[in-house]
This record gives C-alpha cells, structure tokens and sequence, in this order.
C-alpha cells in the first residue's frame, strides 16, 4: 500500500511535464523490449542499474547474478507481456530530464544512460514470496506487535531501532528499541496513531507519531540509490532530537 501511494504522489508532480520520447530514446527503448521480450540476459544486463529496488520486505535485487537467479520472478509472462506490447509512442512518455516511463511509472528507465531503476509492479511469484516473508516476520516478533497489515521499514540511529508498520484504516505503528535490545524484545514504546505525509517531490514522505507532549517523525527522501532517513523528536513544540537512520532492509 505504502508504495502504492508514493507512486501515486511521485506521478501527481510529474504528470503535467511529461512528452514524447526522443529518437534516442526510442532506439534504446526498443532494445530495452527486444531483450526482454525472448529474456536475453546478455543483451539486458546493460539496461539494468542496481539494485533493482523491490517492495519491502522483499530482498533489493543488487547484482548480476541476483537478477539471473530471480529474472523471471521479477519479470513473469504478465509483466513481461506488458512491457513487451506496450506502444512506444503512446505509453511511454519522458518527465524533463529525469528519464521515462511507462504507463505512469510502471516501470522507469533514467535519462543519463538509459538503465533500468524500477519496476512498479509485482509478479505472482513476488507477491507469494512478499506474504511468505511477511507471516513468518510476524511470527518472530514479540506478542505485542505481532498484528499488523504490512511492514513498511526498519531503521537504526546510534542508540536506537525502529520499526514501522501498516495498521488497518490507513494508520502506521512505530516501536522503538534501544540499540543494544534484540527486535524479538517487547518494544520500549509504541506509538499506533501515526500518519503518511507526502512532500510531492520525488516520492519523499514523512511518517508521524503523536504521545503527549512528544512528537516522532521519520522523514524519507526516497531516492533511487541510498533512502536516507532523519528521526525528528520534539517536545511541546522544541526538538530534542535530530538523528540520522540507516535503513535495514535485508
């Protein structure tokens, strides 16, 4: 759902300043679809930058030999399919310099050397393998936070870990650790009152907490190579707390 919605927010802002591709851009496109379409992985390495960024908690697919062991998981007949019929001249648009897409992101190729970043769907396979993943995630975490929708990210600061999670009705939980606790421990706080906020450039958004007096906020600049990601703590108004995170997706 969470990366549904900041696909949403990134085509909102760049929807309006889309066009057509370029002759180039046709020319490296059409190889792009030849390769894929009878999986020549000789031909569409070059077209692929990494890591392949995938919906957590799936693994990210960061290399060569990754993308050979999980091609046709990521690429199934379906997406395959689509990205193989798809009409050049009329579902694939450029946004400025950013590079082009397909069918509002579905899949987004850079401008500077025309390679793959990211495919904005799943394949069957991904989505058995995403529930999987997701039900024995639950199964190891302390009773306390076992009931969630989805999980949306894990993160470390200096001195703590943090996980949230996707609740029902659109609302996000957020359990902290201190740094030197296991994730299998009952949280030292939870907070099951936060929000989404989207800052409509790029796909960054912010997660926020309300507990009394005190205020949580996780921002995250999605970015194609490093999410980096702040924790914002304030107090009545006053922050207190300004800590980079390190995102632990694997």
């Amino acid at each position: 759902m969470k990366q549904v919605l900041i696909i949403l927010a990134m085509v909102i802002v760049t929807f309006s300043h889309s066009q057509e591709l370029t002759p180039q851009d046709k020319t490296a496109t059409s190889s792009f679809i030849e390769a894929l379409k009878v999986k020549d992985l000789k031909k569409l390495m070059p077209f692929i930058a990494f890591p392949i960024k995938r919906e957590y908690p799936l693994p990210d697919i960061k290399n060569e030999a990754e993308l050979i062991y999980r091609c046709n998981e990521l690429f199934d007949d379906s997406i395959t399919n689509i990205i193989s019929n798809s009409n050049i001249d009329k579902e694939w648009s450029r946004v400025s310099w950013r590079g082009f897409m397909l069918n509002s992101r579905s899949v987004w190729i850079q401008d500077a050397d025309y390679k793959l970043i990211t495919v904005n769907v799943q394949s069957k396979a991904e989505k058995e393998k995403l529930k999987t993943i997701i039900n024995y995630d639950k199964v190891s975490l302390n009773a306390s936070i076992k009931e969630f929708d989805a999980p949306v990210i894990v993160l470390k600061t200096e001195k703590f870990y943090i996980r949230i999670d996707e609740l029902k009705d659109e609302l996000y939980r957020y359990a902290v650790w201190s740094i030197n606790s296991p994730l299998i421990s009952k949280p030292n706080l939870v907070i099951s009152n936060g929000t989404i906020e989207y800052m409509l450039s790029g796909g960054n958004h912010q997660y926020k907490f309300n507990n009394g007096e005190y205020k949580y906020q996780i921002s995250q600049l999605a970015t194609a190579e490093t999410d980096p990601s702040n924790l914002i703590v304030e107090k009545n108004g006053a922050e207190i707390l300004f800590a980079p995170a390190e995102i632990i997706r694997n």
